[in-house]
Formats: structure tokens, sequence, C-alpha cells
């Protein structure tokens, strides 16, 4: 077989890297995959056809040790599998495509403003309010009985990831769960005629973070910003996993968020960009982008939609 691209895999220990990894087996390009991860006992690493260590990317060489490996083993790509890891590479992008490689993530402005949720949603919302209301822990906490959205609420981590630090405040009561790391945002609950509705409900009573009815949208920029693909999902997870994923399609779906596809490429989106949200009784409301594959990426493959090819 004529190996063309060799394509390194980062965090490939992940849940995104093992759906990266799944892409290109079942893609029609002929990939040489090399798995990247400080983890000796990830299974992706030997799931790839070579592999390499590399340090944390929280570590200060991380940069400098990824762009040694990337020289070694000759590699043309590098995909990101980590929110913090996809803002570290876009910061660097252009250390690495001085070196002939070329790194599969959006630029530097728009990785940064998705790792702060509030200024996200401050950035995209238009007349029309796609994303989930919030606020700064400390105002919600002064004037909760003033805001435009009650109780219950959802407390995050401001740069947190996947289901991390998220907590369910039901009442005032709750508010000791609250640190000042975390911001406040508006529960989008699924609309009336949903099925999970009555169970969302009763998990929220629970004080446990129901991840049913949720709306996955993958869309996918080329090198300039344009938009090559798009395919959204209804996806159900426990504990942060997927256990059900059923396409979701229509003109008006798509229509709803046309503009905010355009904002997302003036931002700078580039290769993958997941938007995660819930449809409510007033319509798609959106609570996360995430500049990356995830780890549905292979699930999606395997439904029709390779964006990773």
């Amino acid at each position: 077989m004529d190996l063309k691209f060799r394509i390194g895999i980062c965090s490939i220990g992940s849940g995104v890297g093992q759906a990266v990894i799944d892409s290109c087996h079942l893609s029609a390009i002929q990939f040489t995959t090399v798995g990247l991860g400080n983890n000796p006992l990830a299974f992706g690493l030997y799931d790839c056809d070579e592999y390499a260590f590399i340090p944390s990317y929280y570590d200060e060489i991380f940069i400098a040790e990824l762009l040694q490996v990337c020289l070694t083993k000759k590699i043309d790509l590098i995909i990101p599998g980590h929110d913090d890891e996809a803002c570290r590479l876009a910061e660097s992008k252009e250390i690495f495509e001085a070196n002939g490689i070329h790194v599969l993530c959006s630029l530097q402005p728009l990785s940064r403003l998705c790792r702060d949720k509030q200024k996200l949603a401050a950035a995209f919302n238009g007349p029309k309010e796609i994303f989930a209301k919030s606020m700064s822990s400390g105002d919600f906490k002064k004037n909760w009985k003033k805001a435009d959205f009650q109780f219950p609420v959802i407390a995050k981590l401001i740069d947190g990831f996947a289901s991390r630090g998220v907590v369910i405040i039901r009442s005032s009561a709750d508010f000791h769960k609250i640190t000042e790391k975390h911001f406040i945002q508006e529960l989008l609950t699924p609309a009336s005629n949903d099925p999970n509705r009555a169970l969302f409900e009763s998990i929220i009573d629970q004080g446990e973070n129901p991840q049913l009815s949720e709306v996955s949208i993958q869309v996918v920029f080329d090198s300039s910003g344009s938009l090559m693909g798009k395919m959204a999902s209804s996806t159900n997870l426990k504990n942060g996993v997927p256990i059900e994923i059923l396409p979701y399609d229509g003109p008006d779906f798509w229509d709803e968020i046309k503009g905010l596809i355009a904002k997302l490429s003036h931002h700078g989106a580039r290769g993958p960009v997941n938007l995660q949200g819930r449809m409510t009784d007033h319509g798609l409301r959106l609570f996360e982008v995430n500049t990356r594959f995830t780890g549905i990426s292979g699930v999606r493959a395997r439904l029709g939609f390779n964006e990773v090819e």
C-alpha cells in the first residue's frame, strides 16, 4: 500500500483520539497513523501504525518535544484530541507550519474564546439568543432573584471540558457547591414533546446532571474557513459516554444556525468544530462549542460522514 499521508494523533488514550483512529481506518485516503501520548498502556497507541511518547500538553516543553517527534517521524499533519491541547497547538501553529507540518485546528482567537464559555456566549449571541444565558457565579449569588433565568441552573467550570466540575443548583441552599472557578448557566430543558422530558426532570430533582436529548452538531471548515460539511445527531450520554446516537436533520434546523456557522468562520474556524445543545420549547439552544473532533466522530464515519477524512 502506498502510505501517502503521515498523521500524528494526539491524546491517543482519549475517546477523541480513538474516534480519530477509527475514522482513519474507515477512510478511502491512505494514512500512516502515529499515536502520540504519554500513557504507555493506552490502547490507541497500539491501534496505530506507529507511536511515540510526548509530554502532557500542560508541560512547558510540550510544543518543543512534539515538534521534534513530528520531524523525526516525518509527520505531515497533527490532530489534537483535547480542548486545552487544541488551544496550545493553535497558539503555536506558525512554529509547526514553518517546518512543513500542518495543525488541524482553528485559529488561536476562536480556540481561546471556546475555553471561556461566558465570553463565547457573549461573542456569538445575536438578536435571537442561541446560546444559554449565563452569569458569573458571584453575580448570580447576589442577584439570582432578578436574573432572567431561574432555578434549577447549572454551574460549570469556566474552562471545563466534558462534564468535569458540572453541578446542578436547585436553590440558593446549593450555593455552597459553587466555587470561584464556576460560572452559572441556564439549564436547557428538552422540548415538551421530547420523550426524555419526564426522565430529564426526575434526574434534575435528584440533583444530578441528565445528559439526555443533547444535540451534537459537527461542522467542518477548510483551511480558508469555508464550510466543507456538517452533520447533527441527537445523543444520550451516561457519565459523559454516548450510549445512543441518532442522526438529526431538517432544513429548518440548519437554517437556524446558518448565521452562527458564518460567525464561526469569521472568528477563525478551521477543521472540526463541535456545537452542543438541545432542542427546547424555544427552538435550538446551545451550551458548548469545542474546536476539535469528538468521541462520536468514529460513529459519524460509520454513518457515512467521515469528518476526519
